[in-house]
């Protein structure tokens, strides 16, 4: 499920079942250097390139093909959350240095968030 701005600034809600994420290659491969952060770690963010755009393919809700190409939040959303699911957490994809600071920075700030956390 997703409910992010795309690269326009429009809302986009929607259901993407099995979802596989393609990223722009060789000339069309831009990266964007944005602030990130994840439901893991709540109130930490860090910095991390990204490619600006990707295009995801899955089914929606009723098992029908769907295919989405996206900037913005919504791009780097389907890109973080496809991450997930294969096993991928965005400090993952930080230096060692940078990954260190998202911890500390989300121990600074973890006990604003209850043990029910995000469920409340």
């Amino acid at each position: 499920m997703y409910d992010c701005n795309d690269e326009t600034g429009r809302r986009s809600t929607g259901v993407v079942c099995n979802p596989v994420v393609a990223l722009p290659e060789g000339n069309d491969r831009r990266l964007i250097d944005f602030e990130e952060g994840c439901l893991s770690l709540p109130g930490a963010y860090v910095n991390l390139a990204r490619p600006d755009s990707s295009t995801c393919r899955g089914q929606d809700q009723y098992g029908d093909p769907i295919e989405l190409r996206a900037g913005g939040t919504l791009g780097r959303c389907l890109q973080h959350e496809t991450d997930h699911i294969n096993g991928i957490v965005f400090g993952d994809r930080l230096s060692k240095r940078k990954r260190k600071q998202l911890y500390r920075d989300h121990e600074v700030v973890s006990d604003r968030y209850g043990t029910d956390w995000p469920a409340r």
